[in-house]
């Protein structure tokens, strides 16, 4: 390793490799990684170049196969940024033959755990095939471009989904990015999945608030909604820069107009032509923080009810979502029908009866869960973050890019 190398993949095919880090300069950054995921077999050990340590250590080790580490040095001592790991982190309980990492030190399946520990399991197999992206902390050009709650590399199985449950996934923003699209790993098709309810847009005009300003006032005759339904707008034709196309959370004036929550209709603009709105059954959705609404793709029953099984399918958001760096977001997935559910790849720990995902975390801070867990027929306007359910079927893998 030399003084101006910045990220080193190591070679591990056909032997341990003991890699000595150069000496330290201020604000020095080093990511290592473990390139021909033989590290498990291969041990990957990282040396101190002389007196300095690695957050109190001489050495450091990468002990799983495509693992990583990422240091960083003040010019003294070297301390590790990201432990060693694959992939993003994922909250879980262990099986044998999986390492867990509990509050920073790996530990195997029988080691003690408590309440409030920080579990990162470490997985290798897959659902036997090779997905069509390829979703890893571990690759630098990605980041800040894709978000995931969990590496590929952890999906083993798949679970189909529950008519009339609301599936609930955080995540954080690693770095700020537009994400405009939502991808899943499609297991088994649904059948006789609950039509989207559609209609034409015949008119948009401003109406008028109490405290002032104007929000954007749809017209389309015998609509059918309710207050509070999130539905999507797509084809409306505008001058000047009136927001009409995308998700909005609508309240209902009268059976033939309605008004799109939280916008505002501009002094001057006018309706010229076109538009479709769709309230759907099956569909993904974005929240922000305190759970309100964000975003939402469109009906997905053509998507959910064909396709390629064991594939990924790609579902683009009716508005692009400007993710900001640190904050938390969720994602929903609901799904109703009669017939058969759509299915979906998951962790592992969902057919292994993990029953620990969410281990020392309120409610409202659940990685994965329901809410609720039966008896929605369509997105919620909000989610009441307080009220998430715990569940082993929740664990539904998503990307977003």
């Amino acid at each position: 390793m030399t003084s101006a190398d910045c990220i080193v993949f190591e070679d591990s095919t056909l032997n341990a490799i003991n890699e000595t880090l150069p000496a330290p300069t201020p604000g020095r950054w080093l990511r290592i990684k473990d390139l021909a995921g033989q590290a498990g077999t291969n041990l990957i050990t990282i040396l101190h170049h002389a007196s300095e340590t690695i957050d109190g250590q001489t050495s450091i080790t990468i002990p799983i196969n495509y693992g990583m580490v990422e240091l960083i040095t003040t010019g003294t001592n070297w301390s590790v940024v990201n432990p060693p790991h694959m992939g993003s982190q994922v909250t879980s309980y262990c099986t044998t033959n999986t390492v867990v990492q509990v509050n920073g030190a790996y530990v195997p399946a029988a080691g003690t755990l408590t309440t409030g520990s920080v579990l990162e399991a470490i997985g290798t197999s897959n659902l036997g095939y090779s997905p069509a992206l390829f979703y890893s902390q571990d690759w630098p050009a990605l980041r800040g471009l894709v978000e995931w709650n969990e590496p590929l590399s952890n999906e083993t199985t798949h679970t189909t989904t529950t008519s009339g449950a609301i599936y609930v996934s955080r995540f954080t923003a690693n770095t700020g990015g537009t994400i405009s699209h939502v991808w899943m790993e499609y297991a088994t098709a649904g059948t006789s999945l609950t039509a989207a309810t559609t209609g034409s847009i015949s008119g948009v005009t401003g109406a008028l608030q109490d405290s002032g300003g104007s929000l954007v006032e749809i017209t389309q005759t015998a609509h059918g909604y309710f207050t509070d339904y999130v539905v999507t707008i797509s084809g409306v034709v505008m001058t000047g820069s009136t927001l009409v196309n995308g998700a909005w959370v609508i309240q209902v004036v009268d059976a033939n107009t309605y008004i799109l929550k939280s916008s505002t209709f501009l002094p001057g603009d006018s309706y010229v032509s076109g538009g479709t709105s769709v309230n759907s059954s099956n569909c993904i959705g974005i929240y922000g923080s305190t759970g309100a609404l964000i975003s939402a793709t469109g009906d997905q029953v053509s998507t959910w009810e064909s396709g390629s099984t064991l594939s990924s399918i790609e579902m683009a958001l009716a508005t692009p979502v400007p993710f900001v760096a640190g904050n938390t977001y969720w994602v929903t997935l609901v799904s109703k029908g009669t017939g058969t559910m759509p299915g979906f790849a998951v962790l592992n720990a969902a057919s292994t009866g993990f029953s620990t995902i969410n281990i020392g975390l309120s409610a409202a801070n659940y990685r994965y869960a329901t809410n609720p867990g039966s008896g929605a027929s369509r997105l919620n306007s909000s989610l009441t973050l307080s009220s998430n359910g715990s569940t082993n079927n929740a664990l539904f893998w998503f990307g977003l890019n």
